[in-house]
């Protein structure tokens, strides 16, 4: 039998088996019968372990992804807005000189924009 082939051999323990002494009859019996093919015994848990780790770097990948663009995204309205203010400093400053406090400021922004 071409042992090389399989990938893996799945074995149910009833409950309260003794898990060390099965693990050594596995062992000794793979040892037997494949003689030249390491023996790996792995646990549900270990296994899912393995597979929840992939499924959470993936997901830790999209949300780093993810923060990147908003950072981007953040960064030219950054611009935009100080651009923008860039291009009408003299009337912010008339304004301010003039009385105008922050409130009767940022409403003409809103409304520029609007018209864009």
């Amino acid at each position: 039998m071409d042992f090389a082939s399989k990938s893996f051999i799945a074995v149910h323990l009833e409950e309260g088996a003794d898990q060390a002494a099965t693990s050594d009859a596995l062992v000794a019996a793979w040892h037997e019968l494949v003689g030249y093919l390491p023996f790996l015994a792995l646990s549900v848990d270990m296994m899912e372990g393995n597979l929840l780790y992939q499924e959470e770097l993936e997901a830790s990948l999209v949300t780093g992804s993810a923060m990147f663009a908003l950072l981007i995204a953040l960064m030219g309205l950054y611009g935009f807005v100080e651009a923008t203010v860039g291009k009408r400093v003299k009337e912010i400053g008339v304004r301010k000189v003039m009385g105008a406090d922050g409130s009767s400021i940022v409403p003409l922004y809103r409304r520029f924009r609007r018209r864009c």
